[in-house]
């Protein structure tokens, strides 16, 4: 919706005022429908595929983004057309059809002889040297993509994807780096990455995360231990509209207090567990793949 809006009001439009009107679901209605449960498990189905650059719901800025912007301001019209080509949605759908048409072609019995620790090698389309390592946890999946000039990971998937990305014909080289090195450090990464997954508290969007701030300064209480603890985890949605309304009114301290107890009253939760983050060693990682960019 955000992206559709950007395109009406087009660099050199000829109106100076562009209305953008959105229709917010009733709080029923929502929950009925379960818009945000559904699409977040469409994100999680592509995420599953290796194919969706996180996170969608919720980014932090980037360099490219800022990089964006300057070209917005120097009214660079071509600006629109490479964005949306980037579209991290349209393009891991793209490359996941891709995949599975691969799969259905090579057949998955095929696929599922290949050894685990295979590598092959490939120039670097744009020069960038590195290597590419997928690693396996369990159920879980691991990419990575160790850039040799920076001496770093690349942390955007979509962008690995791209660098890795290659033809059934393309020709292979021989890496002239030693990997082994890289692919320990690969482990290391991934286990201190899920380390620190472990111990990140869960993020709350506005004004819950005012408000458990400000619960935190208050006297100690049973009222206010129940209060902290209710708001500690993240609520839905319609419950966040609700609770704007109440902090946008507030009053003075005893006001926002009683309020807040009637709100997490009448809003009783159910929370679902979070998933536990997976707790792995370097020997539970297991090398599934490699690719040299020379």
């Amino acid at each position: 919706m955000v992206q559709r809006i950007g395109r009406v009001d087009r660099l050199g439009s000829d109106y100076d005022v562009v209305h953008a009107y959105n229709f917010i679901p009733e709080d029923a209605l929502e929950s009925l429908l379960g818009l945000v449960r559904r699409l977040r498990e469409r994100l999680e189905d592509i995420n599953r595929s290796g194919l969706l650059d996180a996170p969608v719901l919720g980014e932090m800025p980037t360099p490219q983004d800022f990089n964006a912007l300057r070209r917005i301001a120097d009214e660079d019209e071509t600006i629109w057309g490479e964005l949306e080509s980037l579209s991290e949605l349209d393009v891991g759908e793209f490359l996941k059809q891709e995949l599975l048409d691969f799969l259905k072609r090579m057949g998955e019995e095929k696929l599922r002889d290949i050894p685990l620790g295979v590598g092959t090698g490939k120039r670097a389309p744009d020069g960038r040297r590195g290597l590419f390592v997928h690693l396996r946890g369990g159920n879980q999946h691991f990419w990575l993509f160790y850039d040799l000039a920076r001496g770093k990971f690349l942390g955007r998937r979509l962008e690995v994807m791209r660098l890795v990305r290659c033809g059934e014909g393309e020709p292979t080289v021989v890496p002239d780096f030693d990997i082994y090195p890289i692919i320990e450090r690969a482990k290391r990464h991934v286990v201190a990455r899920l380390q620190r997954a472990r111990l990140k508290p869960p993020r709350l969007q506005p004004p819950q995360n005012h408000i458990l701030n400000w619960l935190k300064t208050l006297q100690r209480s049973e009222a206010v231990e129940e209060l902290t603890s209710y708001f500690a985890e993240p609520l839905p949605e319609p419950y966040l509209r609700r609770l704007r309304r109440i902090w946008r009114n507030r009053g003075d301290a005893e006001a926002l207090l009683a309020s807040l107890e009637s709100f997490a009253r009448d809003n009783p939760l159910t929370r679902p567990e979070r998933p536990p983050v997976p707790e792995f060693t370097e020997e539970d990682l297991k090398l599934v793949c490699y690719m040299a960019l020379v």
